[in-house]
């Protein structure tokens, strides 16, 4: 964007002038106004938020409207102060982080689980170790219940330790 062009800097690519930055319009001094017709134009100044304005009626013309899917976009009440911070993708990882997920069959205890191998077999890697709680996303309580159910599993033959394979 232009701030202040001097009379030995180019506007554009060929017209030398004088310019200042005035919010969305250009102030032009009047004997250098390209354009004549209307008291904004005879005065010096180009108004460009009329003209973007006039851009975007006839854009969205044009173009259909297209619909959002409501949860991607933000609730704000009126009159209501946000932060830039609420758009950013960290705040997106921190509402993932923190948002509560409501187990359908109600609490489980994956020390139950040692003799299901196909169920804890996601949680161990291609190389047989057991994953860390920040990959699974379990709460440390039930990471180390699952880790003994795993070693567990392990121990009595139904999965193997050097691999995430289970014998059936």
């Amino acid at each position: 964007m232009l701030l202040s062009v001097g009379k030995s800097q180019c506007f554009g690519s060929t017209l030398r002038c004088n310019a200042r930055w005035l919010g969305t319009s250009f102030a032009f001094p009047p004997s250098r106004a390209t354009r004549s017709g209307s008291d904004k134009e005879r005065s010096g100044r180009i108004d460009l938020t009329s003209d973007l304005r006039k851009s975007a009626r006839a854009n969205s013309r044009n173009n259909p409207s297209k619909n959002v899917d409501p949860r991607l976009v933000k609730q704000f009440a009126n009159e209501s102060i946000y932060d830039p911070f609420d758009f950013s993708l960290e705040r997106i990882r921190l509402d993932r982080k923190f948002r509560s997920t409501e187990k359908p069959l109600g609490p489980v205890n994956p020390m139950n689980l040692y003799s299901s191998p196909e169920m804890l077999v996601r949680y161990v890697s291609s190389s047989g170790k057991i994953l860390h709680s920040d990959v699974t996303g379990l709460a440390h309580k039930d990471q180390k219940r699952l880790a003994k159910a795993i070693r567990r599993c392990q121990a009595i033959g139904l999965m193997s330790k050097t691999s995430n394979a289970y014998n059936k």
